[in-house]
């Protein structure tokens, strides 16, 4: 297996499947910052712009992306703070992420459709970890 089509996880070497098992795989490309991918990965999914994610609007489509980018960003990235969340995802306070995650997680649990959603958004990035670059967090390459 080429050095190339694995990445480590926590739990080992796994091989990187097919870009159509899991979408917007084939978009990551050497090192990229974990917030600009997760809000580009669900921007380009509900056909949203980074602008009308990042803003105060309220509008239903909208807030169901931002509590998922939320969510994502708070259980695969544990070292990050609820208040860098809130400030890098639209200057919200850092009890609007705790809301987010908890209304993602309710969702999660009794909604089928919600469920693979964000399953597949976590695989992603699960899958990509290694590629994220955070200056203050530090993740084993294997390259």
């Amino acid at each position: 297996m080429e050095a190339s089509n694995i990445y480590t996880i926590s739990h080992g070497v796994i091989p990187v499947p097919s870009a159509y098992v899991i979408p917007g795989l084939q978009k990551v490309k050497g090192n990229t910052c974990a917030f600009e991918h997760i809000i580009k990965m669900v921007c380009d999914e509900y056909d949203l712009t980074e602008k009308a994610v990042m803003s105060k609007t309220r509008r239903q489509e909208i807030i169901k992306a931002r509590q998922i980018i939320h969510s994502l960003l708070r259980y695969n990235f544990k070292k990050l703070s609820l208040s860098k969340i809130g400030r890098r995802c639209g200057n919200k306070d850092h009890s609007t992420v705790i809301n987010s995650c908890k209304s993602v997680m309710n969702q999660v649990e009794t909604n089928k459709f919600y469920r693979e959603e964000y399953e597949a958004f976590d695989n992603n990035i699960k899958l990509n970890i290694n590629r994220f670059k955070q200056t203050h967090l530090k993740f084993k390459t294997n390259y």
